[in-house]
This record gives C-alpha cells, sequence and structure tokens, in this order.
C-alpha cells in the first residue's frame, strides 16, 4: 500500500469540496484508493461518475478502486466502459486484459493483448504472455520500447498525472513527460463540467502498467 500524506489528501479534499462538479473526484478517488480507503474511494468515484459518465480516465480509476476492492466484475465492467469511450485506452486495454487472464476468459485477453502490440506497446510480459498462450505474430507491429513493470497492478495518483501536486501549491502541476505508469492528464480538465464525450488517452508507447 502507498502511503499518500494527510495533507496531500486534504489538499484534494479542500478544492473537491469547492468544485464537487468537477473531476476532482477521480485523483482524490485515487488517493483514498492508494491509503487503502476503499470503501471512501468507491462511494467518491461512483459519484462522480454519475456526474461525468462520459470521462473514460474516471472509469479507469473506477476499475482500479473496484480490482483493488476484490470486485473482479464490476472492475471489468469498468474497463470495458472506457474502452467504449476510448478505443485506444492502452490502460484500459492492459488491466482488462489482465483480468481476463486471471478470470480464464483466455480468448479475451489474448484479443486485448494484441490490440496493445498493435497500437504499438512492446512490453516485456505482454509478448511473454502471448507466446504462453500460443498467439504471438512471427512479425509484430513495430513499436516503442517502454520499461517492464513488476506484476503488481498498483496504479495510484502519479499514473493520472499527478505527481507534483502538494498542499501547498496553488494549483496541481504535472510533469511534461509522463513517467513510468502515467497517463497523461490535463489538470484543468478535472476542473470543468463535462462538455465532450471524447476523454484524454494514453499515446501509443506509453507505460500501460496499472
Amino acid at each position: 500500500m502507498t502511503q499518500v500524506p494527510d495533507r496531500e489528501i486534504a489538499a484534494l479534499e479542500e478544492r473537491f469540496q469547492n468544485e464537487p462538479g468537477g473531476r476532482l473526484f477521480a485523483p482524490l478517488a485515487d488517493a483514498y484508493r492508494k491509503t487503502g480507503n476503499l470503501t471512501r474511494a468507491r462511494a467518491v468515484v461512483e459519484q462522480g461518475l454519475l456526474r461525468h459518465p462520459a470521462y473514460a480516465t474516471g472509469h479507469v480509476i473506477a476499475g482500479w478502486v473496484f480490482r483493488d476492492s476484490g470486485d473482479s466484475g464490476s472492475a471489468l465492467q469498468a474497463f470495458v466502459r472506457a474502452l467504449e469511450l476510448d478505443p485506444d485506452n492502452v490502460v484500459a486495454l492492459r488491466n482488462l486484459a489482465e483480468l481476463e487472464d486471471a478470470g480464464g476468459q483466455t480468448g479475451e485477453a489474448v484479443q486485448h493483448y494484441r490490440r496493445l502490440v498493435e497500437l504499438g506497446i512492446d512490453d516485456a510480459t505482454v509478448m511473454l504472455r502471448l507466446k504462453e498462450l500460443g498467439s504471438a505474430e512471427p512479425e509484430e507491429v513495430a513499436a516503442q520500447p517502454v520499461a517492464d513493470e513488476p506484476a503488481d497492478l498498483g496504479l495510484g495518483l502519479e499514473e493520472v498525472g499527478l505527481e507534483g501536486w502538494t498542499a501547498g501549491a496553488a494549483s496541481l502541476t504535472v510533469e511534461s513527460e509522463p513517467s513510468p505508469g502515467e497517463t497523461a492528464l490535463d489538470v484543468e480538465a478535472f476542473q470543468v463540467e463535462e462538455a465532450e464525450p471524447a476523454e484524454v488517452s494514453p499515446q501509443a508507447g506509453a507505460e500501460v502498467r496499472a
């Protein structure tokens, strides 16, 4: 379990209280998740998605919360919904594939692993698993290399591009380049009402571990 300083959670809570209709529910729910407060995380993310049902990243975070709560069925549904909204969302694809694989849904998992390769994700674990399942192509799509990560799926605040925020910061900050495991987001997007169904999508070649 990753520890998030209380002052940082308090800063997010304050901003969320000031803008309850915005998208700050997503990083706040993820902060609760990372500290093990899964009940609160679930309540926040589910309430937020009622206001922003077309927010793909919100559904990804909901998937992490459900997964960490042991609710694989709801997690699968959340990742599927994220992909309906954003078909090239590699974070949702990777998480969905691994949940399907773990649940014995091999055919579906292979389909989503192969889609990651098509999108240019060159991940050693994905390629190995495809070979184990007998589904690797002789010549794979040219891809950008990404850092291999351990099997533990524990994506948190840094994975939604919020690694720079602190309690005393006037506004949240985001690195110009996403670190391994991140989904690059415009933080200001959390502060506005849902206007369009299209959401920010991770770029091909980005690290997709969760």
